[in-house]
Order: structure tokens, then sequence, then C-alpha cells
């Protein structure tokens, strides 16, 4: 990986950092043993001061710049904030939980070479094992997946295209193609298009930001796609909370924002049902799994209730929890 100065730079490398020092230092290395001939620089943004990671940036990559914002910006804020100094002409966003596998930036930037219409291109993710891990694309959230996600139908009919149409579970994620949607972990935008859309939607602070923003794209035109041979190692959610409710409802609020905003109000609210539902289904469940086997599940069941409660009390708050 060559690192240039400001008035020469391909491609700007943006790494949102939240708690994941070890991690960071790991997807670091992998970038700079790259051996691609880009011209490229690495900003990461240290959205968890006093976790280590600043100290591994300074110390090991002093040619990497390190942003250290005040508050935590989130994801979107994070990327928003880092972007505004960036100078190459293409973003890449990179998750801080990632290795960058067999030249996979230089050959994503030169698929995005040979696809012009496009707005937004991604690469393929696989686990630690090397085994897909299908979320670095996925088709447009909405009502049916919801409606599919609550009754449990994208489990039992995995892979189907009917009732797994979302996860697109039938695809291996093994030949290139036009998409609906490319996660936020490995997403290459020309800085032309990012500029021209103002970046992520602060809004969002995380989760559903990278739908909004491919939403945004397709609407101009321009195309998503995705290519297979660029290919990330991607420790999902590494830098996410693993507390059930909280995260549900964080992910849940994300989506509910995102769809008043590009759905409507009612769309919105028979959105918030279905959610509902498919806790509230999740919550009884997990407790009678619990009340047999034990475990904790009916910890987890409680949870889950609760996040359900509060879900419904969104009913007669939408404009606030999904307009704000």
């Amino acid at each position: 990986m060559r690192m240039r100065k400001k008035m020469d730079v391909d491609l700007s490398i943006i790494i949102v950092s939240y708690k994941v020092p070890e991690l960071l230092d790991d997807c670091l290395a992998s970038i700079f043993a790259q051996p691609t001939d880009l011209a490229c620089e690495i900003l990461v943004v240290d959205n968890a001061p006093g976790d280590g990671s600043a100290e591994i940036v300074r110390e090991k990559y002093p040619q990497v710049t390190l942003l250290e914002p005040d508050d935590n910006l989130g994801f979107a804020g994070g990327n928003n904030f880092a972007a505004r100094q960036a100078t190459g002409r293409r973003l890449l966003l990179l998750n801080p939980d990632t290795i960058v596998l067999d030249d996979a930036i230089g050959t994503l930037w030169a698929f995005a070479d040979s696809k012009p219409s496009a707005g937004i291109v991604g690469g393929r993710t696989v686990r630690k094992d090397g085994s897909l891990e299908p979320t670095c694309c996925w088709a447009d959230p909405g009502l049916w997946p919801l409606l599919c996600k609550a009754t449990a139908l994208n489990v039992v009919m995995k892979g189907s295209r009917l009732f797994d149409r979302e996860a697109m579970g039938w695809w291996q994620r093994d030949d290139d193609r036009q998409v609906d949607i490319i996660t936020g972990c490995f997403l290459m935008i020309d800085r032309s298009v990012w500029d021209e859309l103002g970046g992520f939607d602060p809004r969002f602070f995380m989760y559903a930001e990278e739908v909004d923003l491919c939403w945004r794209v397709r609407k101009t035109g321009r195309e998503i796609w995705f290519a297979h041979e660029p290919e990330i190692v991607h420790l999902v959610g590494a830098s996410a909370s693993k507390a059930t409710g909280s995260r549900l409802l964080a992910v849940n609020g994300a989506l509910l924002r995102l769809f008043y905003k590009h759905k409507g109000w009612v769309y919105c609210q028979i959105a918030n049902i279905l959610m509902i539902v498919g806790i509230s289904i999740r919550s009884v469940g997990t407790g009678c799994v619990g009340l047999i086997r034990g475990g904790g599940r009916v910890g987890r069941a409680l949870d889950l209730a609760k996040a359900a409660v509060a879900q419904c009390a969104w009913l007669f708050r939408m404009r606030k929890v999904a307009g704000g």
C-alpha cells in the first residue's frame, strides 16, 4: 500500500472505530500488506477515546491520519467527519473488524472503473473460517420482509426467493451483479457522488445509514454493484452492542426512521406493528424454551418483552421517534 501526499491521492480509506483496538490493529496491518499501486490515505476516527486505539495508531501507524472527535459520532457521523478531511477521488468505508485479503482494495477499485454507471460498489465478506458472511449486500427492506421475519418464515423457508428475499439466502455471492444495498463495512463510492448527496444522513446514528445512502444513490439513476472477487474477512458486529433488547430497539428505530423518511407515516406505523409482532413472538418462544431448558433464556425473553412494550409506545409518538 502506497501512502501519498494529499495532492495526488486516489483513494481515501475511512475506518470508524469503537472499542475494538486489537481488531483495528489487525485491520490496519492487513491494509498495509496490500500489494496495490493505488495512492491511498487512511483516516481512522476514534469514537471511543481511552480504549487504546489512538495509542496503537500513533505508535504503529504514524502515516495514518488519526481523528479524535470530542463525542462519539456514531457510524454515520464518524464517516461524515472523516470524509470532510479526505482528499481521494474515491472513498472506501471499511469496518475496523475486517481483514483485507488478496488485493481486495485494488480489485474493487478496478471493478469500480469497469462500472461507470455505478454510484456504489462493494465486495464479498467471509467469516474467519472462510465461509460466506452474506450481509455484504442484501435486497431492500420493507413490509413483506418484516412480515416474514415476524412469523419466522425467513428462517423456516431459508433460501426461498419469496420468504427470504431481503437476505437473498439463495445466492452465495459468487458472481457480480447489480443489487439493492451494499453494507457499509466494505463500500466504495466516488467522492463526487458522496459530495452531491451530502454523505450519510446524520440522523442515522448507527444502522440503516447505508440503506438510506443506497436509496438516494439509486434515485439519481446510478446503480449499486456487488463484486464477488474482492474479499475481506468480517467479524460481524464486533463494535456493536450485544444487549438483545436494546440492540433490537436501535435497529428497529433506525429502520423506522428510514421508512418514515422515504415511505411516509402510514407505512412506518405498519412496519412498527410488524416489528412488535415479531419481537413478541420471539419473546414468547424464547421464554417457553427457557422454562424447559433454562440457561438464561427466561431473562432474555423478559428483555425482548420490554423491547416489545417500548415499541408499542412508539405507536403514539411515531413522528418524534422516526422523524427526529
